[in-house]
């Protein structure tokens, strides 16, 4: 039977990787906690005034039921939950997908100041008004 060992090279590859590590999960950490502050104060900040200290209790309520002793009221547990984390929430999406959309745009292009007029998508807008107005019977309402 025998026992393989780590050569000299191999561990400090490791060790490389690990330190190289630490700093990508640190400013993954802080990215996560801005992005759940910014969430905490969108949902806070509106027609009615919601502490977020209260966002925050109504979130955790909901995401982990019995974690947190019920200290709001019902109305604005249904303007955070009903109404405003659905909107953060879709915004969120979608600022996740307009992010990939760049990064894929600026990755297939090899540029990394490559916008949506190097390869002519921002015309598609005006192209799908166009069609969607003076073509009859193309879509349903103009």
């Amino acid at each position: 039977m025998t026992v393989s060992h780590a050569t000299e090279p191999e561990a400090r590859a490791g060790t490389i990787r690990a330190h190289r590590l630490w700093p990508v999960l640190a400013v993954c950490s802080l990215c996560l906690a801005l992005l759940a502050a910014a969430v905490i104060a969108a949902l806070a900040v509106g027609a009615v005034a919601v502490p977020p200290a209260d966002v925050a209790g109504i979130l955790l309520s909901k995401l982990f039921p019995g974690s947190v002793e019920k200290t709001w009221s019902a109305a604005r547990e249904a303007i955070v939950w009903d109404v405003r984390f659905p909107r953060a929430l879709l915004a969120a999406l979608v600022g996740a997908g307009l992010a990939m959309t760049g990064a894929a745009l600026q990755s297939v292009t090899r540029n990394q100041l490559a916008d949506p007029h190097l390869l002519g998508i921002s015309q598609a807008p005006p192209s799908a008004r166009f069609w969607h107005c003076f073509i009859p019977g193309c879509f349903s309402v103009c």
